[in-house]
């Protein structure tokens, strides 16, 4: 069950030492089983599910237990199929966004199915990314901006797209002015 996915100032305050939680923001979740005999049962199958799953390459996350729950915090993965950048600005945020829906709709029932598109910050750079997140598979995300750069011909200014790319994950992060996302169904 999640215990917490938004915790105020003085809830993250009481948990520790001060800092900027991704509970602030909404990033992360705490999670317990409701059905385990204790905590440390909890904690046991929570992290062992997790480790699963990113061997698999399923998730990207970083997990912390505590003596209560399991903070769940997801993580930008290394290798991603880049569809779209912009110069950061509010403008563009929102033509990231149009981007993010439109290529969730043109992606629908392809090998990328089940991944995420979302819009990135390039703090580097300044620059917004509209990318799919393949974690640690290098070789899914050249496949990816293969099917990707198929799709941009049915984009709605038949461009954008066309020359997706694989990037390697330079420090690109969710962030909280420009952020959504999309699975791709």
């Amino acid at each position: 069950m999640i215990i917490s996915g938004y915790g105020n100032a003085a809830y993250n305050r009481c948990l520790g030492p001060p800092g900027a939680s991704p509970l602030l923001r909404f990033a992360a979740l705490d999670l317990r089983l409701a059905r385990a005999e204790n905590s440390e049962q909890s904690t046991q199958v929570i992290m062992t599910a997790v480790k699963r799953l990113q061997a698999q390459g399923a998730i990207n996350v970083r997990a912390d237990a505590n003596q209560f729950s399991v903070r769940v915090e997801p993580r930008v993965g290394q290798n991603l199929a880049v569809i779209s950048s912009y110069q950061n600005s509010t403008r563009s945020c929102a033509f990231a966004r149009d981007d993010v829906d439109e290529f969730a709709a043109l992606l629908r029932g392809s090998p990328v199915s089940g991944r995420e598109i979302s819009e990135l910050l390039n703090p580097k750079q300044d620059r917004l990314v509209v990318a799919v997140d393949f974690y640690n598979n290098s070789e899914a995300a050249k496949a990816a901006a293969g099917v990707i750069r198929e799709a941009a011909s049915k984009s709605y200014d038949r461009r954008t797209g066309w020359d997706a790319i694989v990037s390697a994950n330079e420090g690109l992060r969710v962030t909280d002015s420009c952020n959504h996302m999309r699975i791709i169904p």
